[in-house]
């Protein structure tokens, strides 16, 4: 289990997509995680169902959150090459003081399923 700080790269939105005909949420974005001054790690996240539902309401392109989840492997295909890469499977969040607008109601909730 990990946990990561770090920003929301692309504007947050889910997709629903049918798996095994049922309909389930997905999100997939990149967290910037800041490692010194001058340099930055970015990590591509995929959060389910209700997580990624509450992402998708709560956070914006550049907000900051705190990630609880696994590291996954993922093969894809890239000009008919395969390539392994490796992301964060999101398993929970946390808010934190450097998100806070004046219209959010959100100080005390974290999600965790």
């Amino acid at each position: 289990m990990i946990y990561q700080l770090g920003r929301l790269v692309k504007e947050v939105e889910f997709k629903e997509i049918e798996i095994g005909g049922k309909k389930k949420s997905v999100l997939n974005n990149s967290l910037a995680i800041k490692i010194d001054k001058d340099n930055t790690a970015y990590v591509d996240i995929t959060a389910w169902g209700s997580i990624a539902e509450s992402i998708s309401k709560f956070f914006h392109k550049g907000d900051e959150i705190l990630i609880k989840g696994e590291i996954r492997n993922k093969k894809s295909k890239v000009e008919e090459k395969e390539i392994a890469t490796v992301f964060v499977l999101v398993t929970g969040f946390e808010f934190t003081y450097g998100n806070k607008r004046k219209d959010d109601n959100v100080e005390d909730i974290s999600a965790e399923y």
